[in-house]
């Protein structure tokens, strides 16, 4: 889904289509924000390919602290050796250090391997897992439903807590809906939070988001 498009979803369920109480610039620095919530509960599979003549023979080590190529990465899930026909090998023989950000494609520790690292596979894919990284209007977010839905709570979440914590903005929202005041915020906030607490812990109930 375009971030544009999330954003729109956010206004619509804070009945301010119009953004008249929370900008859609705002929006976009919530979703900035809110997406280390998700983690470690939910990550986002990248995958990137190297050529194997650009590995350090010598050491077998792939540098993954590139935060354009790497952009938020937590780990490592999976190493494919890629040979001349285009074939994936499944490869295990590998080492995420976290710290470092270094992949070692023939830890000191490693077992005797079927096939390793060589000029046999000319390409390396490297399937990493990410913290949501940094959007803007023209990005996109790419989430499974039950994920979706519980990123739409946290961000909605953050949304009503600014809502509270900013006189002129409660002014508005009170204004624009008139049912609403600041106790039914709050009660809103607290469901919230314990929506979110339980949807993470069992992602396949996320329940749909409800409007206010």
């Amino acid at each position: 889904m375009q971030v544009r498009e999330f954003v729109k979803e956010l206004a619509r369920a804070t009945k301010d289509p119009n953004f008249l109480v929370t900008p859609a610039t705002e929006w976009i620095e919530i979703i900035n924000s809110a997406g280390s919530e998700l983690s470690p509960d939910v990550m986002f599979e990248n995958s990137t390919t190297i050529n194997f003549s650009d590995v350090d023979g010598d050491t077998l080590q792939v540098d993954l602290s590139s935060t354009t190529a790497y952009q938020q990465i937590e780990s490592v899930k999976t190493v494919y050796l890629i040979d001349s026909d285009s074939k994936q090998n499944y490869y295990d023989n590998w080492i995420f250090d976290k710290d470092t950000l270094m992949l070692n494609l023939n830890p000191d520790t490693h077992v005797e391997a079927s096939l390793a690292p060589s000029a046999t596979y000319p390409t390396i894919k490297i399937v990493w897992l990410s913290i949501i990284p940094d959007t803007i209007g023209t990005g996109d977010i790419s989430l499974k439903k039950d994920e979706m839905n519980l990123f739409k709570k946290i961000c909605l979440k953050e949304g009503v807590r600014r809502i509270l914590m900013d006189h002129l903005k409660l002014d508005r929202y009170r204004t624009l809906v008139g049912r609403s005041n600041e106790y039914v915020l709050l009660a809103i906030s607290r469901d919230y939070a314990v929506e979110i607490e339980n949807d993470k812990k069992n992602l396949a109930n996320s329940g749909q988001v409800r409007t206010f």
